[in-house]
């Protein structure tokens, strides 16, 4: 509908171009709004007005300036101000700072016939400033649609938040479902964590294993060096660098040194030198023979007591541990004594489990001495003396009579067997009497070895050859 009041005097924007009816604009984002007539040139008519204003009434740089700074001042206010309204207060802000002619042109575009007083017509900065006042109002109309819109938003929120609070609890063999799943998944995560650390200790137990293995195959590595070091430099280059020390020492004025190193010299040329056990020097490495176990000693009497001594060590844990065997075994037989129907101790005598047991426990006595055991038939530790094919199972110095598991005769004490006579030992061989003289009054170092021999061998080690009688 047209209308057709007349125009008052707070529309100047209609002394632009003559009367226009306002028609409020519904497309968002316009920033003019949009002007007709009653007749077909409304568009053309709206056209022409924004034309004329943007091409001849163009707001100056310092009215813009002061609007914005105005604009700028209010909203400043406003932030300051918490307690106002969020979108109206910053709305009202804004046009709060607005001229008259402004105000007037934007209550115009927004179709209300209200005014606060009469205004003149309006001059360019009065156009000026409407076009500006235009734009505020679309400012202050997308404020008011944000604020719809986070309304809308709230609104919807609280919607949702309404409807997951009244649905509906879950079954209760949802909930079992539920707490299975969440059960499993901590166990499985336990587990994970469990495997994980078992992970990280064999992790270091593997590097520990490498660590030992590489110190290990050092170790391997140094041996082996050495070992080739060793034997690149044999005895005769160690006893001819001696000798070439000792020949240094003598140059100093000490001629008995020198004379020592003669004699090394004179051995150097025996390239048959042997051990005591009779294989060649080349048959040694790090002085051990390699062909026997004489520990290549220069002393025969120093290498038999070494070997007893290796003997009787071995025969010793040999006899403690056999007494170990005997003692477990007296004492197994000594507890069936129930089993084998002698509760008593009187029973167990008299069946001879407890003669045994005592048997068993005198040997391990003479294993743990070094009482070496019988090794004959005559040396049994039973009496000998026998009855109906029977023979007595007590010791031969038992008296009383003579006893078998199930029967007993008089007494008759049985002759112990003679101890067998030691084996004569063989008488040594008369020791050489070489020896090398000194050239001053030290004293005479001998040839110690025993029996026949090629090379002459000293308690220092010296050697040198029997040319005299090798037969010796």
């Amino acid at each position: 509908m047209t209308d057709t009041t007349p125009t008052p005097a707070d529309r100047p924007a209609e002394s632009i171009l003559g009367p226009i009816t306002p028609i409020r604009c519904t497309e968002p984002g316009c920033h003019w709004a949009c002007h007709g007539v009653p007749d077909k040139y409304a568009d053309s008519r709206a056209r022409i007005v924004r034309e004329h204003l943007a091409a001849e009434h163009a707001p100056t740089p310092e009215q813009a300036d002061l609007l914005r700074d105005l604009i700028t001042t209010a909203i400043s206010k406003w932030h300051r101000d918490p307690e106002a309204p969020l979108y109206t207060q910053g709305a009202d802000a804004v046009l709060a700072v607005l001229p008259a002619p402004a105000l007037a042109v934007a209550r115009q575009l927004l179709g209300t016939n209200e005014a606060e007083g009469t205004e003149p017509a309006l001059s360019v900065e009065g156009r000026t400033n409407a076009e500006l006042a235009s734009l505020a109002v679309n400012a202050a109309n997308a404020l008011r649609d944000e604020k719809r819109h986070y309304r809308i938003a709230c609104e919807e929120n609280a919607r949702l938040r309404a409807e997951l609070a009244a649905a509906a609890p879950p079954a209760p063999a949802d909930r079992a479902a539920e707490a299975k799943a969440a059960t499993t998944i901590t166990r499985l995560r336990a587990e994970r964590a469990e495997l994980n650390r078992r992970l990280d200790c064999l992790r270091g137990d593997m590097r520990d294993m490498e660590s030992s293995l590489r110190e290990q195959d050092a170790e391997f590595e140094r041996i082996r060096r050495a070992a080739r070091e060793t034997a690149s430099a044999p005895l005769n280059t160690r006893v001819e660098a001696l000798a070439a020390e000792w020949e240094k020492r003598g140059e100093y004025g000490d001629s008995s040194i020198t004379d020592r190193a003669r004699e090394l010299r004179a051995v150097l040329a025996d390239r048959a030198a042997t051990c005591i056990c009779g294989h060649p020097e080349q048959q040694h490495f790090e002085d051990v023979c390699q062909t026997c176990d004489c520990a290549d000693f220069l002393v025969p009497e120093a290498a038999r007591e070494m070997i007893a001594h290796l003997h009787r060590a071995v025969i010793a844990k040999q006899d403690g541990r056999r007494a170990t065997v005997l003692r477990e075994a007296a004492d197994h037989i000594y507890h069936l004594r129930a089993t084998m129907g002698a509760p008593t101790v009187r029973d167990c005598f008299a069946n001879g489990l407890g003669h045994a047991a005592n048997d068993l426990r005198r040997l391990a006595a003479d294993a743990a001495a070094g009482v070496q055991p019988p090794t004959t038939e005559a040396d049994a530790p039973v009496c000998g003396d026998q009855y109906d094919e029977s023979t007595c199972q007590l010791d031969p110095g038992h008296t009383g009579s003579h006893a078998d598991w199930n029967r007993a005769w008089d007494y008759g004490r049985a002759t112990p067997p003679a101890a067998p006579a030691a084996p004569e030992e063989p008488a040594p061989a008369p020791q050489c009497s070489a020896a090398l003289l000194p050239a001053t009054d030290e004293a005479v170092d001998r040839c110690v070895r025993h029996g026949a021999h090629d090379t002459h061998a000293t308690a220092a080690g010296v050697r040198w050859p029997n040319d005299d009688a090798p037969e010796l």
